[in-house]
């Protein structure tokens, strides 16, 4: 169900899927869905070469070719990589300070990437892109921003398919959080040999169909999409050999222990006994995590209320002395959850916020729950 997490991306402190506010500064940082996206497109090469920009490195990144007389490593080529990013991060939300805009991540991924490619100079009013996330995205149409994307794939004044395909992927992030698992609308572009056309280049939609998805039950529409596309694509999250993720099936004891103990920024455990997960049972009741003897079964769906009460113990989180949200559970964990906005509930048939503390955790919902830890791990 899950891959093995390299200390869930060296703890999701670099995960950048959250963000902050310090001193009323406005920042967020590339997810590593996003960084692993751009370093698809851009590929590795362990020597100095040429590109449009000039002499560059590692994935991409521009450089003095006296700093690089050698060769570098793929680790070397990754801290350069996200030292440039960093950068371009700062530039980025300067801007959404200044213009008062909120970026989702899956928007802030997508300039990003469009960024590191294309360099900081469209952060001005000459172009349309920065125009219109300062008017207010929401304003324009899915083709009008595809379309927008796509005007920055030249080279020379000539048009390079590589980049309006990547383009089109940005796009689809920005608008879709599909980072390249699918289930999203397909398009095509042409090239326009027309003077009066507004551009040489066209993306438009190919009659509705969606692009095959990495999960035969799963579509962009879905509401845990947002944070499954990127959970997959960075490696964190898996389906099933069928092609399937299962969306409503439920959460083990045992799964729901290794990742919630991972997301929360501790180590891989081995097993302890016949059972893959009896290492990560065994430290979360040496550790207070889990009280001895709650979990009798690591293959039984875990309920809510136990997800609750691992999460915040395993974040460290202080019980909430507040009034609770929920008109069905009143533990102080799961209010202290509520307050980190690691869960949110649901609005039940007489208008009450619920969190269902009995009901066990589907898979969709495990997504979330990971995505949101990043917020305070």
């Amino acid at each position: 169900m899950f891959k093995k997490i390299l200390c869930f991306f060296l703890t999701l402190c670099s995960l950048g899927l959250f963000q902050a506010f310090a001193d009323n500064t406005y920042t967020m940082t590339t997810s590593e869905a996003g960084i692993a996206f751009i370093k698809y497109y851009e590929g590795f090469r362990s020597a100095i070469y040429v590109d449009s920009g000039g002499y560059a490195i590692g994935y991409g990144t521009h450089c003095d070719p006296a700093v690089f007389p050698g060769e570098i490593t793929e680790n070397q080529a990754d801290e350069l990589l996200r030292s440039v990013l960093s950068n371009m991060e700062a530039k980025i939300n300067e801007m959404a300070q200044k213009k008062n805009i909120t970026f989702t991540q899956n928007q802030f991924d997508a300039l990003m990437s469009l960024t590191y490619n294309l360099g900081t100079g469209w952060l001005n009013p000459s172009y349309n892109l920065y125009n219109m996330l300062c008017s207010g995205i929401g304003q324009f149409s899915e083709s009008e921003i595809i379309n927008t994307f796509g005007k920055y794939c030249h080279v020379d004044g000539e048009v390079l398919e590589r980049l309006a395909w990547r383009r089109l992927a940005e796009a689809k992030i920005f608008l879709y959080s599909d980072y390249k698992i699918g289930g999203t609308q397909n398009y095509e572009f042409e090239l326009i040999d027309d003077p009066n056309a507004p551009s040489d280049i066209l993306f438009k939609a190919d009659g509705g169909g969606l692009t095959i998805c990495t999960y035969s039950d799963v579509c962009y529409q879905d509401w845990y999409y947002q944070y499954l596309s990127p959970l997959t694509y960075a490696g964190v999250i898996e389906g099933y050999e069928d092609k399937t993720f299962r969306p409503n099936g439920y959460t083990t004891c045992g799964e729901a222990l290794k990742t919630l103990l991972l997301a929360s920024g501790y180590a891989e455990q081995s097993p302890t006994g016949p059972h893959w997960a009896s290492g990560y049972l065994d430290f979360a009741e040496d550790n207070g995590i889990v009280p001895y003897g709650d979990i009798t079964n690591l293959d039984a769906p875990i309920s809510r209320a136990l997800v609750a009460q691992i999460t915040a113990n395993a974040l460290g989180l202080s019980p909430s002395s507040a009034p609770s949200p929920f008109a069905d559970a009143h533990d102080g964990r799961t209010v202290a959850l509520y307050e980190a906005g690691i869960i949110t509930g649901s609005t039940n048939d007489a208008g009450n916020l619920v969190y269902l503390p009995n009901d066990s955790l589907r898979r969709c919902e495990v997504c979330a729950v990971i995505w949101r830890i990043g917020q305070v791990a």
